[in-house]
């Protein structure tokens, strides 16, 4: 059965070519080997080894911390110690992956996850440096929430009255559940918790991302059309 699972894995990691499942499968991968590194370095009273991969992984909100790890910037979407969190991470992130690339394309798709990420991570650093309710604190950010957060609100953008369905819910608009998210995220943002940080990161790294991509669409047409008209004459 484990090596089903594992041979599965594999596949989606070094063979599969649709991206969101890439991450999945290194999400659930990276989950499983820190579980199962927790209870064998607590059982050998070696917590600080587990401590110390969990650190150099995550995202550290000082700056300073990147000249040392500089991937972190990227790997923090991969290291999740909760398997509920997890699990509907793994959801928003399938789900609003195949309707962006149904909405867009597969480049845009990527795009906004490149973006995603890295605004989460540029908000976190620059809520720790510049707005003194999160200068004190250096807990390490880590999950996959920007880059869900960033699907959600480029999907909203592009489609906000897309209906999408959920359990024992009636169909609800895109924009609805955006607003929704995002309260929730300035709930977290003012308890002072970088989770809320990240996400409204992730978000609005998309947000400009979609309108400048839009904008420059617009502003083409009407070249576009502008010049017809010209030689028309």
């Amino acid at each position: 059965m484990f090596k089903s699972i594992i041979e599965f894995i594999k596949r989606q990691i070094f063979e599969g070519r649709v991206m969101h499942n890439k991450i999945v499968s290194l999400c659930v991968t990276f989950y499983l080997v820190l579980f199962f590194m927790k209870i064998t370095t607590g059982l050998f009273g070696l917590e600080n080894i587990y401590s110390k991969i969990l650190y150099y992984f995550s995202l550290s909100p000082n700056y300073k911390h990147l000249l040392i790890k500089p991937w972190s910037i990227f790997s923090y979407i991969l290291i999740n110690t909760n398997l509920w969190h997890l699990f509907w991470s793994m959801l928003a992130l399938s789900y609003f992956s195949n309707l962006l690339t149904y909405l867009t394309d597969y480049r845009r798709v990527l795009k906004v996850y490149l973006v995603g990420v890295i605004g989460g991570a540029a908000f976190v650093i620059l809520f720790h440096e510049f707005i003194p309710k999160f200068s004190w604190n250096e807990n390490s950010v880590m999950g996959i929430d920007s880059l869900c957060y960033a699907l959600i609100t480029a999907c909203s953008i592009i489609a906000p009255n897309y209906l999408i369905g959920f359990l024992f819910i009636r169909e609800v608009k895109l924009k609805y559940v955006l607003f929704v998210t995002l309260i929730g995220s300035l709930y977290l943002l003012d308890s002072g918790s970088y989770n809320g940080v990240v996400q409204v990161g992730g978000a609005i790294a998309a947000y400009i991302y979609i309108s400048i991509i839009y904008r420059s669409k617009k502003s083409f047409k009407k070249f576009k059309r502008l010049f017809s008209k010209k030689n028309n004459f």
